[in-house]
């Protein structure tokens, strides 16, 4: 299993002082959203996990306990390639408006994505995290929270 980071860049930098950086993988931009380039999330991978994580999540409680909009917005295991992952979950950033148009979803910042295991159905959740096996993101009041992903995931995440 491989284990990536989502960053959210505008609200910090990530750095890792004295272990090794992780590998960027690169920028969550949807195709049809180019204009989010410089702004959008990224994804990296920790290609050194047992060095690496431990640091990440230390980084990410310290944020949360200033009172620091989140850096580290989510951990995640994937057996699948990289541009697989990271195709995935930019394609998930924009969602149709009901009338016309689109419009962002933050899914990847842990302030939302605690509240989709109770607002999307089972199905919903694990499509929406596509190949990830598993999504670890730090909330706010519960700590390190888990999230396993679908066994098949259904593309249609939002119908019904």
């Amino acid at each position: 299993m491989i284990h990536y980071v989502i960053v959210e860049p505008l609200n910090g930098k990530l750095e890792l002082p004295s272990e090794p950086s992780v590998y960027t993988v690169g920028e969550l931009v949807p195709e049809a959203q180019s204009e989010l380039a410089g702004a959008a999330p990224m994804l990296y991978c920790a290609e050194h996990p047992s060095e690496q994580l431990p640091a990440l999540r230390e980084r990410a409680e310290q944020d949360r306990m200033s009172g620091a909009p989140p850096v580290l917005c989510a951990i995640l295991e994937c057996d699948k390639a990289s541009h697989r992952l990271q195709q995935h979950l930019a394609e998930r950033l924009v969602l149709p408006k009901p009338t016309e148009g689109t419009a962002i979803f933050r899914f990847y910042d842990p302030r939302v994505f605690a509240h989709l295991q109770w607002i999307l159905k089972p199905e919903q959740l694990g499509a929406l995290m596509g190949p990830a096996a598993r999504w670890t993101y730090l909330d706010r009041n519960a700590g390190w929270v888990t999230v396993q992903g679908a066994k098949s995931p259904n593309d249609e995440f939002l119908s019904r």
